[in-house]
């Protein structure tokens, strides 16, 4: 059976103990906690974990369901080698359209649908990303970006995969996340990361992510 590694980072304890920490499946399976780190990629790329098969990076606002376990199992059991990244929360871009592809509760609400899943996507969303352990650590196969300190990291993630012609799936492992950032929330780091994105993946514009569309401004606006 393939040796699952959870991993979290951190700022609150009491979050994490409230949701992620409150989850059934860490009972039978390791939590790596990272704390104290300046961003989110600066903490995930100081795991060292080439033990697991499989690390799951999830948000310490989430609460994983007793059924998540055996959801995730379904689709490791037949992921073929070129999904790099799996997720619960993916998005593709249809006719200049964002199409939602996850099922979940968000902040009260669901979000995405079951009834295409699983489903390759180009970007997923941060709340959970899957990677497999030998392919992340061991052949430093991807890496976290550090000039995405807290957005767009798993997008940027997603586009590094495909940039190796390889896949991103969102999966059926229906989750709760918790978040308390309101719907729509921005800041200016946000927005400063979206900026990053766009110069970073110009080439690869427009890219759809579950919070934003990020395209190329000149050509949306019409300017020469």
């Amino acid at each position: 059976m393939s040796k699952i590694l959870f991993a979290t980072a951190t700022h609150d304890y009491a979050i994490l103990s409230q949701n992620l920490g409150a989850s059934e499946v860490l009972k039978t399976h390791p939590l790596a906690i990272l704390h104290g780190f300046e961003s989110v990629p600066a903490a995930y790329n100081s795991l060292i974990a080439s033990a697991f098969d499989w690390v799951v990076f999830v948000h310490h606002d989430v609460f994983l369901p007793p059924d998540f376990e055996a959801s995730l199992r379904a689709t490791l059991a037949v992921a073929a080698p070129d999904w790099a990244i799996l997720g619960v929360a993916g998005v593709n871009l249809e006719n200049g359209v964002r199409t939602m592809h996850g099922n979940l509760i968000d902040r009260g609400r669901p979000w995405g649908r079951p009834d295409d899943l699983p489903c390759q996507v180009r970007t997923l969303d941060e709340v959970i990303l899957i990677v497999r352990g030998t392919y992340r650590w061991e052949r430093a196969f991807l890496q976290f970006d550090p000039r995405f300190p807290f957005d767009f990291y798993g997008a940027d993630l997603c586009m590094q995969a495909e940039a190796r012609g390889l896949r991103c799936m969102a999966i059926h492992a229906p989750i709760v996340h918790n978040s308390t950032r309101p719907f729509g929330g921005r800041t200016a780091a946000f927005y400063e990361a979206e900026e990053a994105f766009r110069k970073k993946w110009y080439n690869e514009l427009p890219v759809a992510t579950t919070c934003a569309l990020v395209q190329d401004n000149k050509r949306a606006l019409k300017i020469p």
